[in-house]
């Protein structure tokens, strides 16, 4: 069997996802795919290497949807991310050779609904494939990831364009603007109470909401759906300051954006290359800490992987995606709220035996379920439907 992989310039695992493959018995060969011009060559590694399969990740590609569909041949699109942009959920854009791979349950349930072909495929690890077994502790509760203060941050963006839409224009207009605008807020602050015990009501908020507001947004072509999506990202602002806020000194690795945060208790250590540095800050850390974007508790993010293969000792949000393939105080520990939180921090840091004995058996499961040659293992048999 063959596979071409597509690849996006800005990742560095390729190489481990290959040896994957060939691990399962599959040739390899790849080829770039994120840039207009990439297609031409696309096209010719197919018609040269004649693959069985192409395996695109982590994004959706329509380039190489388009080059599997012309050639007949089937796209494995595996998803490292949720869908928040709504276009995703059009069925049109997928073709019969596509099967899709979300990382999120509700993603997956969504698009087989529309008839699109997919299944859900949980992430894996894809850090550098190092021994971390002898990293000192530098640091001691560690955050790696973002905090969405940046352009990433679409609900910003999106007020800031509608402030430049209504405000300048009269105060007619400027009044509608303030009610827009006091609508978001008021969503926003009933989901960020929801937010403190991992509950997301934001779908249900924005389509009470839009009962008001919706012929003013229909103007603008935004339905509740595309709402919904704008909104979540400051969602994460919310959630993440109120848990990280309470730590009383948290290192921090992450984009720039953490500089606009201004946390007394954050002590900020730079950027980190995800491929080739995060690992040495989970192995260095006595406490890692995962927060999964409460839009997303459906799936699990890379990241709670990666700690455990740098033998990083994990304390993770509960939820139930991440209890079907961990063990609590076996695997890693999992948290809820605010006081659950900080009594973990509190004993784990005062008993290193029982948090290095956790790190070992959470290196032990991924190592052994949660590579990318188990996930190859896995959609292999998709081919066949």
């Amino acid at each position: 069997m063959r596979c071409l992989i597509t690849k996006l310039r800005r990742f560095q695992y390729y190489d481990d996802l290959a040896k994957a493959c060939r691990e399962n018995g599959v040739d390899v060969a790849s080829e770039f795919c994120d840039q207009i011009e990439d297609a031409r060559n696309l096209f010719e590694s197919v018609d040269r290497f004649r693959p069985d399969f192409i395996l695109n990740h982590p994004v959706f590609s329509l380039i190489v949807s388009r080059v599997g569909a012309m050639r007949g041949i089937p796209v494995l699109h595996w998803l490292a991310d949720k869908f928040l942009n709504q276009e995703h959920f059009n069925p049109e854009i997928y073709t019969d050779t596509d099967f899709i791979l979300p990382t999120c349950r509700e993603d997956a349930g969504k698009l087989s609904h529309m008839g699109v072909k997919a299944s859900y495929l949980i992430n894996a690890c894809n850090i550098q494939q190092l021994d971390y077994n002898f990293e000192d502790k530098k640091y001691g509760v560690c955050f790696v990831g973002t905090i969405e203060l940046g352009s990433n941050n679409y609900y910003r963006q999106f007020i800031e364009a509608l402030y430049k839409e209504f405000c300048q224009k009269s105060s007619f207009h400027a009044a509608i603007f303030t009610k827009l605008q006091n609508t978001f807020d008021d969503i926003l602050r009933q989901q960020e109470e929801a937010s403190r015990q991992f509950r997301y009501i934001l779908p249900e908020l924005v389509a009470k909401a839009y009962e008001t507001i919706g012929p003013i947004l229909r103007e603008s072509n935004i339905q509740p759906g595309e709402l919904t999506s704008i909104l979540a990202k400051e969602t994460t602002v919310h959630q993440r300051r109120h848990f990280l806020q309470a730590i009383p000194h948290l290192d921090v690795f992450g984009p720039e954006d953490w500089t606009q945060a201004h946390f007394p208790n954050v002590h900020y250590r730079g950027v980190a290359d995800q491929f080739r540095e995060s690992g040495h800050h989970f192995a260095a850390s006595r406490i890692n800490l995962a927060m999964t974007r409460v839009y997303a508790l459906d799936g699990l993010s890379d990241r709670i992987f990666n700690v455990l293969r740098a033998r990083g000792f994990l304390l993770a949000s509960r939820q139930a995606t991440l209890c079907e393939v961990f063990k609590e105080g076996i695997d890693l520990e999992m948290y809820t709220t605010v006081e659950e939180l900080l009594d973990k921090i509190r004993f784990y840091e005062e008993n290193t035996q029982a948090r290095e004995k956790i790190a070992r058996q959470g290196y032990e499961n991924v190592i052994h379920n949660h590579t990318f040659a188990n996930r190859i293992r896995e959609m292999l048999p998709l081919l066949s439907r």
